[in-house]
C-alpha cells in the first residue's frame, strides 16, 4: 500500500513529564471488553484524542474487526466535536475465514487449524437469527460447535445493539454491524472476530462474547 507519511512520535511526545490527562468516553465502552478490562478504553480515548490533535488529521482509518473500539471512537468525536471523519475499515480475511491480523499471525500452527471455526460457527449464528431462529439457541448452537472443535471453553455469546452495544433481543436491533468471539484452546486465546454488515448480517446488532476482544483493527487500515 502506497504511503506518503508516517507520523510515529515517541512516548515522551506523546507522554511528557507531567501529563496526568484522560479521556474517557461513557455508554459504549462500559460492557463488554470495558468491563473485563477497566480503563482500557480510557487509554483508547486519550491516545485517540492525542493523536487527532497532533496531526491534525481529516480521517482516521480504523478497522470494523474491534467493533467497540470503532464505537468509543465515533462516539468521541462526535461528542467532543473534533473534526475528523472516522471511517471504519472492512475486516479482511483469508479464504478461510481468519482475518488478517496482527494478532492471528502469532497463532500456533494448531490455533491456526482450529480458528477457522469461531468464524464459521458467529457467522452461522447470524444466518440463522436472520433467519428467524431463536438468538437463544443459534448462539448455544454456535458455542456447541466451538467446543467441539477442540476450544477449552467459550465465554459466552452475546446479540448486543451495533451503536449503544447494550444486550439486544431484536434482530431488526441489527445493521452496519460487526462481532467477536474469543475462544480458548490449549496454547492461545483467539480472537477472529466476524462483521455482520449490509447484505452479511443482522440490522443494528453486534454478536459477540463479553471476555472476547472485537478484535484487531484490519492491518491494512490506519490504525491507533
Amino acid at each position: 500500500m502506497p504511503v506518503d507519511l508516517i507520523f510515529a512520535p515517541g512516548p515522551d511526545e506523546v507522554y511528557p513529564d507531567g501529563f496526568i490527562t484522560t479521556v474517557s468516553v461513557g455508554g459504549v465502552s462500559e460492557p463488554l471488553e470495558g468491563r473485563m478490562r477497566p480503563g482500557h478504553f480510557d487509554g483508547v480515548a486519550t491516545v485517540v484524542s492525542k493523536l487527532f490533535g497532533m496531526t491534525m488529521a481529516d480521517r482516521g482509518y480504523f478497522g470494523q474487526k474491534d467493533w467497540q473500539q470503532l464505537q468509543v471512537v465515533q462516539r468521541l468525536v462526535r461528542d467532543l466535536n473534533i473534526p475528523v471523519y472516522v471511517v471504519g475499515c472492512e475486516t479482511i480475511r483469508d479464504p478461510d475465514g481468519v482475518a488478517l491480523s496482527s494478532r492471528n499471525v502469532r497463532l500456533t500452527a494448531a490455533g491456526r487449524l482450529k480458528a477457522p471455526v469461531l468464524y464459521a460457527a458467529i457467522t452461522a449464528a447470524a444466518d440463522d437469527i436472520r433467519a428467524g431462529q431463536s438468538d437463544r439457541m443459534a448462539i448455544r448452537e454456535a458455542a456447541e460447535a466451538i467446543r467441539a472443535a477442540g476450544f477449552d471453553r467459550v465465554e459466552y455469546i452475546e446479540l448486543r445493539d451495533a451503536e449503544t452495544l447494550m444486550p439486544s433481543d431484536d434482530p431488526e436491533r441489527a445493521a452496519d454491524a460487526g462481532g467477536g468471539l474469543a475462544g480458548w484452546g490449549a496454547v492461545d486465546r483467539q480472537y477472529p472476530g466476524v462483521g455482520f454488515a449490509g447484505a452479511q448480517g443482522l440490522r443494528r446488532g453486534y454478536l459477540g462474547t463479553e471476555n472476547g476482544r472485537p478484535g484487531v483493527c484490519d492491518p491494512r487500515s490506519l490504525s491507533f
